[in-house]
C-alpha cells in the first residue's frame, strides 16, 4: 500500500466517522464523547502494523484481553454509543485490511453502511 493510497483510506475513514459523530449527537439527550472517534482511527493504524509485521496469535488475544478488562473498569455504555464503536471499528477494519485496488468501492461500502446508519439512528 503505498502513501496515497494509505491517506486517502485514512480521508474516508476520518471523514465516516466524524459523520456518523455528529448526527449522532445532534438533538440526543445522550452525547457521545468526541474521543470515542479516535478509537476507530487507532484500530486502522494497528490493522496496517499487523498486516506490515510478523506478528503471532498470541498478540491479538493480548489486545483482546486489555480491551475486556477496560469494559469491566469503565461504566457501562449506552446501546447507541456501543453500537457507534461497532460501527467505527468495522469501518476502520475494512480500510485498514480490505484488499481493493479502486478506492471508489471502498467509499461506496463506507457510504453504504454511514447511510444505513443513519437511517437506522433516526
Amino acid at each position: 500500500m503505498g502513501l496515497q493510497e494509505l491517506f486517502e483510506r485514512l480521508s474516508i475513514l476520518c471523514i465516516s466517522i466524524f459523520t456518523l459523530y455528529y448526527f449522532s449527537n445532534r438533538n440526543r439527550n445522550i452525547r457521545l464523547h468526541p474521543l470515542l472517534g479516535l478509537i476507530s482511527i487507532c484500530t486502522f493504524f494497528m490493522c496496517l502494523v499487523f498486516t506490515k509485521a510478523e506478528y503471532s496469535l498470541g498478540v491479538g488475544f493480548g489486545l483482546f484481553a486489555i480491551f475486556s478488562i477496560l469494559r469491566f473498569r469503565t461504566e457501562t455504555f449506552t446501546i447507541q454509543t456501543i453500537v457507534f464503536l461497532f460501527v467505527s471499528i468495522t469501518l476502520s477494519l475494512l480500510d485498514g485490511l480490505l484488499p481493493i485496488n479502486n478506492i471508489k468501492i471502498l467509499l461506496g461500502i463506507n457510504l453504504t453502511i454511514v447511510i444505513i446508519y443513519l437511517i437506522l439512528n433516526y
